[in-house]
């Protein structure tokens, strides 16, 4: 049955990214920067793109427009189609390998039939691309926690770079398996501090290397550097949020709309 769930459900995601994309988000910016770039035959600074979202990370872009040069958007949709079913194959191999094969189908299942997820595979976003790179970068380092090898605490590392590469959402990625490995190193395996330490500059080294690109390119053409900007962007939101709180006039009945 689950099996027939699946294969349904991705016969629909098929049908809905075998048309050309219709979404603001592909058609404003991601095919749109992918199709500059290759009519310019470079990476541009393209000024007539939102300035925003211009300096965006493009890991996920760079396959749309490879896909652009060969065919067309409709093989960009087709692209985030596959990192969909690459992630729920994923989600099913990691329920095999540490529950059961019925695990592995059931979580499968329940992931791609997720509305949203059945959404995304429809369109030619970067978000399946971001949640396929997160999902390996967890596994690798559930696979580094109970093997203790080294390789996969380097993939995890390489995983968490490539999802910094594709959306800027891949740092909070990042940040929670960095987290990981200092607690899990820390606290539960209780090593010594200059081998947490070790494997920290490791994963932070690796992952800055594979993810670094799209920041440090951001930050020579239109001289700002990203992740700061979110930071600032960040504790400027908790600030609102508490003044808010603690200038929050006392709750008044009386000043409910009537009914």
């Amino acid at each position: 049955v689950l099996v027939l769930i699946l294969a349904v459900q991705a016969f629909f995601n098929l049908a809905g990214a075998s048309v050309l994309p219709s979404g603001w988000d592909a058609l404003g910016e991601h095919l749109a920067r992918a199709k500059e770039c290759t009519r310019l035959h470079r990476l541009e600074a393209i000024p007539y793109i939102n300035y925003y979202q211009r300096g965006q990370p493009f890991n996920v872009g760079m396959l749309y427009g490879m896909s652009l040069l060969i065919k067309d958007a409709i093989l960009a949709k087709l692209i985030h189609f596959s990192f969909g079913i690459l992630t729920a194959a994923g989600v099913y191999a990691l329920g095999k390998r540490y529950f059961s094969s019925k695990v592995g189908l059931c979580s499968a299942a329940i992931f791609y039939t997720i509305p949203a997820v059945a959404y995304l595979c429809t369109t030619a976003y970067v978000d399946l691309g971001l949640t396929f790179y997160a999902f390996l970068g967890l596994y690798a380092f559930l696979n580094w926690t109970t093997t203790n090898k080294k390789g996969w605490l380097i993939v995890s590392a390489i995983m968490s770079g490539l999802c910094v590469g594709s959306k800027r959402a891949g740092l909070l990625v990042m940040t929670i398996l960095f987290l990981g490995i200092f607690f899990y190193s820390w606290l539960v395996k209780r090593e010594k501090f200059i081998t947490v330490a070790k494997n920290l500059f490791l994963f932070v080294l690796l992952a800055g290397l594979a993810g670094s690109f799209w920041y440090v390119r951001d930050f020579v053409i239109y001289g700002r550097l990203d992740p700061l900007r979110l930071v600032f962007r960040l504790w400027g939101y908790i600030k609102s949020a508490f003044w808010n709180v603690v200038t929050l006039a006392p709750f008044n009945p009386e000043n409910l709309p009537s009914a």
